[in-house]
């Protein structure tokens, strides 16, 4: 592009601009980018949105090399006056010729080469006033995945844009909830930690509680994983039900096993303050959440669940592989006395191999010494 037309575009120079206007749909940077793309990212002018547009009507819907338009670049720089009068400048084309569809629509719902929608881009940059527009002039859009499969509902959960997800769930008709790898916008807003995102998401779709991921972890999975109790708490006041769903495709783990798994002992608190009878569960290899904090040597976690008064129950439980948690301690590198000692703990138990916990014991410290 001519330098000094750059410039003009940059700065807000609507005379010189004006001086050069039969040329530009000819002057476009090394990436396509028109005088109505450079206006769009360095200034908020409406005026001269509109003086470039009444001249080149053509350069509304024109794309650069990353395929976005005029608008993509407004909204991602939160210029909402350049947004506005693009939106303006629309409604005056009616349809178009060919597709029948409004102008208006089409600008809105074009997406880049990453299949980013100008909202996308407003979302992302946290532009308040922009997404308004935009989900104003398009209620009814369920709005589409980008490369990453994310929907503008999930970028704004994921970082935590609570006034955002308000907006876009008050605002359109059938917002679109799905993101990457099955997740939802719910499972974004507990990854962010944003309670007035979990919340705002639980009213206005309950049913999302219930959903899993790709490896069938919940939103309640996620936040035991991060022991965020407050969040735990608001997902359990919404459905206890799903502190027993089991996550298919991770070892049919509830809540409560990701949580002994990680020894997250208030998540495990919480979760059986709710649910007190959600400790008999058992993972696809039979173990309980005594094997599992045992298994990956979670010692707080293991003195925490000795001291409940349903421990017994656990204690000689065998797995899969008809070991106990006294089998597994014995070849683990923990030490805890106290479960050694435990007036419950059956120290004569079988495992599959015929072995009592004392001959996995013995037989590890040989293997031991062997190396040695």
């Amino acid at each position: 592009m001519d330098p000094i037309l750059y410039k003009a575009a940059m700065e807000g120079n609507i005379d010189v601009l004006m001086q050069n206007e039969d040329r530009f749909e000819e002057q476009v940077t090394r990436t396509n980018n028109t005088v109505l793309h450079v206006t769009a990212q360095f200034c908020d002018t409406a005026n001269n949105v509109r003086e470039i547009l009444k001249t080149k009507p053509s350069l509304l819907l024109r794309v650069n090399s990353r395929g976005e338009t005029a608008l993509h670049i407004a909204a991602r720089n939160g210029h909402s006056s350049t947004v506005e009068a693009l939106i303006e400048f629309a409604k005056t084309q009616g349809r178009d010729p060919e597709s029948r569809v409004e102008i208006t629509e089409q600008m809105v719902r074009t997406t880049s080469e990453n299949e980013d929608t100008a909202l996308h881009e407003a979302v992302r940059n946290n532009h308040l006033c922009v997404v308004k527009l935009l989900v104003e002039e398009d209620k009814e859009f369920s709005h589409v995945l980008n490369n990453s499969g994310e929907t503008p509902l999930y970028v704004a959960a994921e970082r935590g844009y609570h006034e955002i997800v308000s907006i876009i769930l008050t605002t359109c008709t059938s917002p679109a909830f799905n993101g990457p790898n099955d997740r939802t916008a719910l499972h974004a807003a507990v990854f962010s930690g944003s309670l007035e995102c979990v919340r705002k998401l639980i009213e206005k779709k309950p049913s999302l509680t219930k959903k899993g991921d790709k490896y069938g972890w919940t939103s309640l999975h996620c936040a035991a994983r991060l022991n965020d109790v407050e969040l735990m708490r608001k997902l359990l006041d919404a459905d206890k039900d799903i502190a027993y769903q089991i996550a298919e495709e991770d070892g049919k783990k509830t809540a409560l096993h990701l949580a002994a798994f990680h020894g997250n002992v208030e998540a495990m608190e919480e979760l059986l303050s709710h649910c007190p009878d959600c400790w008999e569960m058992v993972d696809d290899k039979g173990q309980n959440i005594l094997h599992i904090a045992i298994g990956y040597e979670k010692v707080k976690a293991v003195q925490w669940i000795l001291k409940r008064p349903w421990v017994g129950n656990l204690l000689n439980q065998k797995d899969n592989e008809r070991d106990t948690p006294l089998h597994m301690l014995a070849v683990s590198d923990c030490d805890i006395p106290d479960m050694i000692r435990h007036p419950l703990a059956d120290k004569g138990a079988f495992s599959k191999e015929n072995l009592t916990p004392l001959d996995k014991a013995i037989s590890v410290d040989r293997y031991r010494q062997n190396e040695v």
